[in-house]
């Protein structure tokens, strides 16, 4: 019989497995940073994330909104430092960290060697309103086609219209939905869409691509 885990063993078991990890490196690509103009002229840094900057998960997801799923913020935090690509973008005048970017291949492909990916965004929330939303996906998509990437599989939550949206403006395009598959605290169990596109319809080259 199986049997039923409370929240707090899963938790428990969660933190237990980052206890045992053993230690490892960032992941770092070769052709990083670029430098890209935005729409109104402002121009930004994407680079690989240092060592010293894995606070920034903390400070830019630690807003509720996609940690629910998660069994607690360790464990996002390691799983995402230990699995994926981590890139910080901030402006280059200012130097102001505005947001963090995990690639990572996609949870959707049944592959040990995917070309799948999936890319998660978190904005500081001061940031959000200047359109880097918009931007990124296309710029990231460009990214993770040179890391050899082919397509993007990822998922987003039905009650998020606002990131819908910018899915699909992207060129997104949904190819299912799974009911209730992420938990939210505040809301309960929520259904997400899941999104596909090939990375080469979608991408979209930095307009200064000379490594700084």
């Amino acid at each position: 019989m199986l049997q039923k885990m409370t929240l707090d063993v899963v938790r428990k078991l969660a933190d237990d497995e980052c206890d045992d990890a053993s230690a490892f490196a960032l992941k770092t690509v070769s052709f990083l940073p670029v430098e890209h103009r935005m729409h109104d002229g402002r121009s930004i840094v994407i680079r690989n994330m240092n060592p010293n900057e894995t606070d920034l998960y903390h400070s830019l997801y630690d807003q509720g909104f996609g940690l629910d799923e998660w069994p607690t913020k360790r464990f996002f935090v390691e799983r995402c430092l230990r699995i994926g690509h981590n890139f910080v973008v901030e402006e280059k005048t200012t130097g102001n960290r505005i947001a963090l970017v995990n690639l990572m291949s996609s949870v959707y492909a049944r592959s040990r060697s995917s070309q799948l990916c999936d890319i998660i965004f978190a904005i500081r929330r001061e940031s959000t309103g200047m359109r880097y939303g918009t931007e990124f996906p296309g710029i990231f998509a460009w990214i993770a086609h040179r890391m050899g990437f082919t397509g993007v599989h990822t998922d987003c939550v039905i009650i998020s219209p606002a990131s819908l949206r910018v899915c699909y403006g992207n060129g997104l395009i949904a190819t299912g939905v799974i009911p209730r598959s992420i938990y939210f605290a505040d809301q309960g169990w929520v259904d997400t869409v899941l999104l596909y596109s090939r990375l080469d319809r979608i991408m979209k080259e930095p307009e200064v691509t000379a490594k700084i």
